[in-house]
């Protein structure tokens, strides 16, 4: 994802990528003024995160963290919901779907947070949805026994909802938003 990122990013001169973690980001003390993570929480070490958060916020500092979260009232993604649920390694205990407990209840404990939550609509052709999908970490790689059915499965969704070789992929990004005047 960075390697990408820094590709579509290089056009702008100001953007500048580092080598770092989430826990090590090798930012200068108080010098960031608005953290933002999306859809990668559930990797971090909690703890050293905030530690790490603390060290680099600028007094008053914004942290917003989101959560691209599928909308299972789309008929299209419940039945992709089944086939994660189906296909991917150990995605029914994935920590992704747990962001309430680790954000909230962990790192953002004793402090007033704000949430928000948005509809948003992908597009997607064939290649675009198996990428999407291909992309996700607990998803077996084409090596596994069950890639072949898993990607047949994904072709017969997309085929059952396509419009003109293109499906709309709904989901809710939820932010988790928190103004700084210290993390405790």
């Amino acid at each position: 994802m960075r390697e990408v990122g820094e590709l579509y990013l290089a056009q702008y001169p100001d953007f500048h990528s580092m080598s770092g973690t989430a826990e090590a980001t090798y930012l200068d003390a108080a010098s960031i003024d608005f953290i933002t993570v999306g859809t990668a929480f559930h990797w971090f070490d909690v703890e050293k995160t905030k530690q790490e958060f603390k060290r680099i916020a600028r007094p008053h500092a914004w942290v917003v963290l989101v959560w691209n979260v599928r909308d299972i009232e789309s008929p299209l993604i419940h039945e992709y919901e089944n086939l994660l649920l189906e296909y991917g390694c150990d995605y029914a205990n994935s920590n992704a779907k747990k962001l309430d407990k680790v954000a909230m209840d962990t790192f953002f404990k004793g402090h007033t947070i704000k949430t928000a939550a948005f509809k948003n609509i992908q597009y997607f052709n064939w290649e675009g949805f198996k990428g999407r999908l291909l992309s996700t970490s607990f998803i077996p790689r084409s090596e596994h026994a069950k890639y072949k059915p898993m990607i047949q499965q994904l072709k017969n969704i997309f085929l059952k909802y396509e419009k003109n070789g293109t499906i709309e992929f709904y989901t809710k990004p939820i932010c988790i938003i928190l103004k700084l005047h210290r993390i405790c």
